[in-house]
């Protein structure tokens, strides 16, 4: 019973781990969004693109 129990829990905290967002917003030197930028994570294949206001979420 205490294995099934450990191992519940160590699935449990995997889930809480992999459960990151990320989130900002891609402007230029002036401030100005800019909407449609490539946003990747290094040495990853996770990415995304800003919106319309600059703002993304991974």
């Amino acid at each position: 019973m205490k294995t099934v129990i450990t191992l519940l829990l160590i699935a449990i905290a995997f889930q809480v781990l992999s459960q990151t967002r990320i989130t900002g917003k891609v402007t230029d030197a002036s401030g100005e969004p800019i909407p449609g930028a490539n946003v990747l994570i290094k040495d990853s294949y996770d990415g995304t693109s800003s919106g319309l206001d600059g703002s993304f979420s991974l």
